[in-house]
C-alpha cells in the first residue's frame, strides 16, 4: 500500500497525523509547519524528528502531497480569553467573510469544499467544544463528502481520560 503523503500546517503535536496511524493508514510527512518552539520540541521529541519552528505566512511546498491537514489556532475566532472571535467564531458576521472567501479561493483552485460545526462532546470527548471543519476534495477526485456520515458517540466521563497514580 502506497503511503499517504500528508503536509501539516500548523502541525501542534500532530493530532491529526497520529490519528491516522490509529486507523491503519501509513503516513508520510512531507514537511510539519508549527511557529511555536516548544509544540514543536515536543512532536520533536514523540516522533524522533527534528523540525524547526517556522510559520505559514509566505510558506510553500513545492512537493505533491495527497492530504493537507491544518487547524489554524483558534484565539482569533474563539469567545474564550478577550472575546476576539464575536459571538459564534468563524461563521459570525465579522469573521464570515474571510472564511468565505478562503473557500472561494480553495474552490477556484480546483477542490469542492465542504465545512460542518462539529462538537467534541458528540464524538465521546467530555469538552463542550465547537470547531469549524473544513473538508477540501480535488475536483478530478470523484468523491462527494458528507459530515452527516460520522459516527457519533456518548460523552465518556473525565476520569476515563485521567491517569490515576497507579498508572505512572
Amino acid at each position: 500500500m502506497k503511503k499517504l503523503k500528508i503536509l501539516e500546517l500548523f502541525g501542534g503535536i500532530s493530532a491529526p497525523h497520529q490519528a491516522l496511524i490509529n486507523l491503519g493508514v501509513e503516513v508520510e510527512t512531507i514537511d510539519y509547519v508549527e511557529n511555536d518552539k516548544k509544540v514543536v520540541e515536543i512532536r520533536n521529541i514523540m516522533y524522533g524528528t527534528d523540525y524547526i519552528p517556522k510559520s505559514v505566512i509566505d510558506y510553500h511546498c513545492d512537493e505533491e502531497v495527497d492530504l493537507l491537514i491544518g487547524g489554524s489556532p483558534c484565539q482569533d475566532f474563539s469567545q474564550a480569553g478577550l472575546k476576539m472571535g464575536g459571538e459564534e467564531g468563524v461563521l459570525n458576521k465579522k469573521h464570515i467573510d474571510i472564511f468565505k472567501k478562503h473557500n472561494d479561493y480553495v474552490e477556484s483552485i480546483g477542490y469542492k469544499v465542504y465545512y460542518q460545526v462539529l462538537n467534541a462532546k458528540e464524538f465521546g470527548i467530555p469538552q463542550n467544544r465547537e470547531r469549524v471543519f473544513i473538508v477540501a476534495i480535488r475536483n478530478d477526485i470523484k468523491q462527494e463528502f458528507n459530515f452527516e456520515n460520522l459516527e457519533t458517540k456518548p460523552m465518556k466521563p473525565l476520569k476515563d481520560f485521567l491517569e490515576t497514580p497507579n498508572d505512572l
